[in-house]
């Protein structure tokens, strides 16, 4: 920071700092993205294929624990978010 709290050059992030933000920031949109785009797409296929609520599974939370390969002990939590089955007019039941 220069005198009096503003700005210098040099302070500032490097190049390589901004563009891994960037980079960052693109994989999120994508991400999100292509969840609204499956989301759609499964909406019109559960329409065109007259499919029916058959079921629910609901999320798992699981927690293990274990030696790492440094020796050191570890734990784990994993979570299994909870499902939905559809059945559909082409005899298939799907899980999402």
């Amino acid at each position: 920071m220069g005198v009096g709290g503003g700005i210098q050059a040099g302070d500032g992030m490097s190049l390589g700092e901004y563009s891994t933000i960037a980079a960052a920031a693109l994989v999120l949109v994508l991400v999100g993205y292509f969840a609204v785009k499956d989301s759609e797409q499964w909406d019109q296929f559960r329409q065109d294929h007259e499919c029916k609520k058959v079921g629910e599974i609901s999320g798992t939370t699981s927690t293990g624990y274990g030696i790492t390969t440094s020796g050191q002990g570890g734990m784990v939590t994993t979570y299994t978010p909870g499902k939905t089955g559809w059945t559909c007019n082409d005899g298939v039941t799907y899980w999402r």
